[in-house]
């Protein structure tokens, strides 16, 4: 039996009652019993395309059986509550993500465990603090609370490495509204990162994910050639940290490198707004 955490989102109609109407289908499929349910948190919409203000929310569960199945039947609620999956980056009735599965780590095409945006986003970690904050990240090594107390720091240090430094100075003037609550960083040389002052709590922004930029791990041909998505703690050499866990590559979130950006800014730097009214909780 494993301790398993979702997260769930919303923002198109009763998201309150839609919210309490999933988690009673998952409460009612055999081999999961919905544990612990966290307040509902009012935060701003992530993306050009998302809509309205969001309702947020997270939940323990038991479950007795594989991630991959716990993740058809989340996908199997979402499709029962009316959600069609071409509303992924839009507007939707709910959202229902796994963000952790005990302490397993996943790496599949089809599933990753923990959520890769787990660690840095508020609208995630805000409820999730409020039923597991001394859950431990498997990757970071950190609590939840850690990482979401690594979200207070102002001003917040941001790296961006890859492409022309033309093209970085761009990026960091487009996202001049930032600058009251971050620092931005241009790292011109990767190989030089593990020894930059800002990287050990940097936001580090990928341009581009290529093997070229794989020199921030090691200077090993062998793990250079390590495929991004698989790297692994265990596969890097001794450092005081593993900056792989601190990368967000924009090129896999929707929109320009700056929409991608200024997505993730707003992800960890919005404080969510803790709702009065809780979440029914399971009997």
């Amino acid at each position: 039996m494993a301790t398993c955490h979702i997260a769930l989102g919303g923002n198109v109609g009763d998201v309150f009652a839609t919210m309490e109407r999933g988690l009673d289908l998952l409460n009612h499929v055999n081999g999961i019993t919905v544990q612990d349910v966290s307040h509902a948190y009012l935060t701003k919409p992530v993306g050009k395309c998302a809509g309205g203000d969001f309702l947020n929310a997270a939940a323990a569960l038991d479950c007795s059986l594989s991630a991959f199945d716990l993740l058809k039947h989340l996908k199997a609620v979402e499709e029962a509550i009316g959600r069609h999956e071409d509303a992924r980056w839009g507007p939707r009735l709910l959202d229902l993500d796994l963000l952790l599965f005990g302490d397993d780590i996943i790496n599949e095409h089809s599933l990753t465990v923990p959520h890769p945006h787990l660690w840095y986003r508020r609208f995630v970690l805000d409820p999730l603090a409020d039923i597991a904050s001394e859950a431990v990240h498997p990757l970071h090594g950190q609590t939840i609370r850690s990482l979401l107390d690594c979200l207070d720091v102002r001003p917040l240090p941001i790296v961006l490495i890859g492409r022309h430094p033309d093209e970085r100075r761009t990026l960091f003037g487009q996202l001049a509204e930032f600058k009251q609550d971050v620092t931005f960083h241009d790292v011109s040389s990767t190989s030089a990162l593990p020894e930059h002052p800002a990287s050990l709590s940097a936001i580090i922004l990928v341009f581009d994910k290529t093997s070229e930029y794989l020199d921030i791990f090691s200077e090993d041909e062998s793990i250079r050639q390590i495929p991004w998505h698989s790297i692994k703690q265990s596969d890097l050499p001794r450092m005081p940290f593993d900056p792989a866990t601190r990368c967000i590559n924009l090129s896999d979130l929707p929109g320009t490198s700056f929409d991608a950006a200024k997505s993730v800014l707003t992800a960890a730097l919005d404080k969510p707004v803790r709702q009065s009214r809780p979440l029914r909780r399971m009997p």
